[in-house]
């Protein structure tokens, strides 16, 4: 399947979730982020993601827990 395919069929997922978590009683539903296996690297115990996607997962977590209205501030890396 070429990547633009999964990259709709990951939009149309985050699309149907969205309503799903809504009525579940979420207040806040941030946007979905998708990432291709290539991107992502687990070896002993251990795993990396591409730059692209850390900076992307950064913003993510910055959003949601700005939504939360939790600690903004960056976390030290782990180990």
């Amino acid at each position: 399947m070429p990547p633009e395919a999964l990259l709709g069929a990951g939009v149309a997922i985050d699309h149907a979730l969205r309503p799903v978590v809504s009525s579940m009683g979420a207040a806040h539903a941030v946007q979905g982020m998708f990432s291709l296996d290539r991107d992502i690297a687990a070896e002993g115990g251990m795993s990396s993601v591409a730059p692209p996607v850390a900076l992307a997962l950064e913003r993510f977590t910055d959003q949601l827990s700005a939504g939360l209205g939790g600690r903004t501030e960056r976390l030290p890396a782990a180990g």
